[in-house]
């Protein structure tokens, strides 16, 4: 626990570090992360479904901390998944919007004290992980602060009956 909670201390660290934006194929980025988190999900029998249109959506953004954005929300979704459901993965792009990603999850969903404190670093949720995972605290909070380096948003929503959590974080397109 103390050198996971190191290792996400010094992924903190890192989101201070100067980004070096360049045109991304969103859906790409999106796939890979999903491929690379897709034994994660099958360990706990979760279903990981990723749509994503036919035509390219290209954002402005540091590759690397891309990537980092995607596997932390994916992880997230699926570390807080029940054994057995689903994680859906979107992107999409509207002629009003910022393309964006969404992620959602049929997890435990999130009390109004959690919303509150989610993107606090060291934040503990009420919602604890569903396959014993580990938890620092730091993950969502070093996302939002990336997401806002790259003049993105990141919100959230809830499912049904406060079930499930969709987080959508938008990025910038190119000019």
């Amino acid at each position: 626990m103390a050198l996971e909670k190191l290792l996400s201390e010094k992924a903190a660290e890192r989101a201070e570090f100067p980004l070096t934006y360049q045109p991304i194929n969103l859906q790409a980025a999106l796939k890979d992360s999903a491929a690379a988190l897709r034994s994660a999900a099958a360990v706990k029998q979760i279903k990981l479904e990723v749509e994503v249109p036919q035509t390219s959506i290209i954002v402005l953004a540091d590759a690397h901390a891309l990537r980092h954005i995607l596997d932390n929300l994916f992880s997230n979704a699926i570390k807080f998944s029940p054994h057995g459901s689903t994680v859906i993965l979107t992107a999409q792009e509207n002629a009003d919007e910022m393309p964006a990603v969404t992620v959602a999850d049929q997890g435990p969903g999130l009390t109004p004290a959690d919303m509150e404190g989610l993107f606090q670093k060291y934040s503990r949720l009420s919602a604890r992980p569903t396959g014993g995972e580990s938890s620092t605290g730091l993950g969502l909070a070093i996302v939002r602060e990336v997401v806002l380096r790259h003049a993105g948003t990141v919100s959230l929503g809830s499912g049904p009956n406060g079930q499930g959590l969709t987080v959508r974080v938008e990025f910038p397109q190119t000019s």
